[in-house]
């Protein structure tokens, strides 16, 4: 049973987010041959300042 774990920031829609869910598990299920009721994907929504690169939250290096 493949298990697709996606982190991404914050902010986007349920319905973008469920496009993303869709795609990814058609393109697993394909891939490797399964049922796509076999293909678990999480989501794990960060949240920007919870988030660093370069030594600085990337919710910081938004703002300037």
């Amino acid at each position: 049973m493949p298990y697709v774990e996606i982190s991404l920031f914050g902010g986007r829609s349920d319905e973008l987010k469920e496009k993303l869910i869709e795609s990814v598990s058609k393109s697993v299920a394909d891939t490797l041959s399964v049922e796509l009721d076999e293909v678990i994907v999480k989501l794990d929504e960060m949240d920007r300042r919870h988030f660093a690169r370069g030594g600085r939250s990337v919710h910081k290096k938004e703002e300037g």
